[in-house]
């Protein structure tokens, strides 16, 4: 078995940031995001976190393209309360991310 990725080994709240930082800085900046990471105590590689930045970048980008889909459904069927469509999209999401 592969020792796990040190972007997984980070506290709940610094992976969250990077997330964050990763996204406002649009998927780049890595040297910078590992001197940052650095600083609080975390050595991981550039290279590493690009590997990281590109399947995270693949997540965000499928849960965009899910959500615009979502949005011509509900124009497509109505309903009220929006609950068919709350379970078409649970269902299609989950079916989305059970593929990848």
């Amino acid at each position: 078995m592969p020792a796990p990725k040190k972007v997984d080994l980070l506290p709940e709240l610094l992976k969250d940031e990077l997330d964050l930082r990763l996204k406002k800085a649009g998927f780049g900046d890595y040297r910078g995001l590992s001197e940052w990471l650095s600083e609080h105590g975390f050595e991981i590689s550039k290279s590493a976190l690009h590997d990281y930045g590109k399947t995270f970048k693949a997540s965000v980008d499928k849960v965009r393209i899910a959500s615009e889909q979502a949005a011509y459904l509900k124009k497509l069927f109505p309903d009220d309360d929006g609950a068919m469509t709350d379970a078409i999209l649970r269902r299609y999401a989950t079916e989305l991310f059970n593929y990848s």
